[in-house]
């Protein structure tokens, strides 16, 4: 069997010391799906869910301004 990134396990994703901004961020997203796979949520189901319910509200906004 091949081996699990985002397992959970606390790995480093290579952040360290002088890593860009870009680099840091891409880590800490490595780092927010091995939370959630270790706690049996499916983040990008969640992340398409959070981009849904954030569009509506920019539809919420853009329709009370219309008034």
């Amino acid at each position: 069997s091949g081996m699990c990134i985002g397992d959970g396990s606390g790995a480093d994703y290579g952040s360290g010391a002088g890593a860009s901004p870009a680099s840091a961020g891409g880590d800490e997203l490595m780092r927010l799906v091995a939370r959630a796979r270790a706690a049996g949520v499916d983040p990008e189901l969640e992340l398409r869910a959070a981009a849904r319910r954030l569009a509506e509200r920019v539809r919420d906004w853009e329709r009370s301004r219309q008034s």
